[in-house]
Order: C-alpha cells, then structure tokens, then sequence
C-alpha cells in the first residue's frame, strides 16, 4: 500500500498546480531535461547514484544553465532528484525538485520574489531574514571562522548531544553543528532566508564583493525544515572549473555546461526547491506522508 493517503496526494496535486500556474503567470516557461546524463557537476556534500551509463542527476541545475546561455529567459522545472545516502524522515534517495531561474536577477531579487509567491499561494508571513554567521553564533556561541574541533567537542557534550565517533575537521564539525544546535530554530513561526553562507559552502554562488569570505548563497527555512537553496550564479567559467576541479572524487565533468559558461551565462539567480519539504512544512507529517512509495527503512 501507499505510504500517503489519497487527501494527501490530492494536496500534492493541488501544491504542483499552483506552481505552475504562478509560474507561468509570472512568465516562466517550463522545461524538461535529462534525469540520466553521462558527466555531472560533482559537489563535494552531494553522493550521485552511477549507472554504467552515466549519473541520475541530483539537480537540473547544468543542464537548465545550458538552456540559459542559449537564450531561453526565465525557466523552471518540476522533475525527480536522487542522492544517495539520504534516508530518513525528511529525506529520501529519490525527491521531487522545483528548480527555476530569473534572469537579470540578483540573490535579493530572488528572495523578494520566493517571498511574494510564498505569501500569495500559500498564506505564509513575509519572510525574515538573518546572516549566516549570526544564527551560527548565536545557537552555539562559537565564531565560525575561528571556532577549533576540541570547542565543537566540548560545546556537544555540554549540551549533551551525540559525541561522534572519529576524528572530525572544522568543516564536519561545522556541518554537524548546524544540523543539531542550528537548523531546529530557524524560521519558527515565519519563514527566514539565512543569507551570505561563508566562501567554503559558497557551492556555484559567487562570492559576496564586499567580503571575499563571504557568498551570494541563501537557504529558504520554514518550521526548522530547509525548503531551498537559492545563489547569485557564479558565471565566471575560469573560477567555475578551478572550484569543480578542487571537489573530491572522479565524477566526469560536465563539458557541455562549462562551455555553456564560456559562451556566457546571463546574469541570473535561481533556487532548488524540495517538493516534499515544502508539503511537509505547509501540512505536517513527514516524507513518507507526501511520497507514494519511498525507499524502505531498514
């Protein structure tokens, strides 16, 4: 039997309409690219499912990139995403993303159009916003760009958290304290973007101009739970492959989208949004509530 009920699948349905429909009012055309490609954009917190012919893909993202170079203006898509290793409550080896991209668009403009449509359609307050080294410091009291693995250490046991076992660096520990002591208090009551993430999780953001260690970067929060993760696009195809070069592990990279990049990428923004995140959030209950047939837990 399905894990969610027909009212719920009904919701969903109703949920993926009024995207659509928003979308397109606002003049966004909707695409459709490949779920299985031969090369990918490998990212270091991100394990692909390979295939003898080729990568599922974790995001759209290259591929709509692509079709933003040539000229397609303002796109989204509502498509499968797969990662592997992420089961639980909240996440799955298989989701649903909404991805889509403005030209001409900064990271504010960006935030201020989610905010927009997040009230129009689904009744929520305007949103808030906080820098990331600010929430950071304030759940744990540490200084982000200078806190040491001994305080992480002993700032879990004080708060009696699980101690993990091995040998961790800053940027695990980093990681581990936002999951635990961080992400539970953001965007309680009213959604938050939590904004300019440091350079290190700048992904494919650019870089802030005014604070070199600091990135274009927001995430969407509601309820404690991520529901996205939004950048000003890195369009400089020099930094673009000296970043992808330096992620570990041999995943073939993506020429298509790097020529893309040299043939120029339209000053844009675009965000990545989990379907079933966002149900959850709006409605309650967790993946299995929003998702026919998840993958079985152990």
């Amino acid at each position: 039997m399905p894990t969610a009920s027909l009212p719920n699948q009904r919701l969903r349905a109703s949920l993926l309409s009024q995207l659509r429909a928003e979308l397109q009012s606002q003049g966004l055309l909707e695409v459709n690219t490949p779920q299985l490609w031969p090369s990918a954009i490998p990212e270091s917190e991100i394990d692909l499912f390979t295939l003898p012919e080729g990568h599922l893909m974790a995001s759209p993202e290259a591929h709509m990139k692509r079709l933003l170079a040539a000229g397609f203006g303002p796109i989204y898509q509502i498509c499968p995403a797969f990662r592997r290793g992420e089961l639980g409550q909240r996440h799955n080896p298989q989701f649903t993303i909404l991805e889509f991209y403005l030209p001409g668009v900064d990271d504010q403009g960006l935030m201020r159009f989610l905010d927009q449509v997040s009230q129009k359609l689904f009744d929520l307050p305007p949103c808030q916003v906080q820098p990331y080294l600010s929430a950071f410091a304030q759940a744990t009291g540490l200084d982000y760009h200078h806190f040491t693995p001994a305080q992480a250490l002993q700032l879990c046991q004080a708060q009696g958290l699980p101690t993990p076992a091995g040998e961790m660096d800053r940027r695990a520990w980093t990681d581990f304290l936002f999951s635990f002591l961080v992400q539970p208090r953001l965007g309680l009551g009213a959604p938050l973007f939590l904004t300019r993430f440091p350079a290190d999780q700048a992904s494919l953001a650019r870089l802030d101009s005014t604070d070199a260690r600091l990135s274009r970067r927001f995430e969407w929060f509601y309820q404690g739970l991520e529901l996205g993760n939004g950048f000003w696009e890195l369009a400089d195809v020099a930094e673009q492959t000296r970043r992808l070069a330096a992620q570990p592990g041999k995943v073939r990279l993506d020429q298509g989208f790097l020529a893309a990049l040299e043939a120029g990428l339209p000053e844009a923004s675009g965000v990545a949004i989990g379907i079933e995140r966002l149900l959850m959030a709006l409605h309650g209950g967790d993946f299995k509530d929003w998702f026919s047939f998840p993958w079985p837990q152990e």
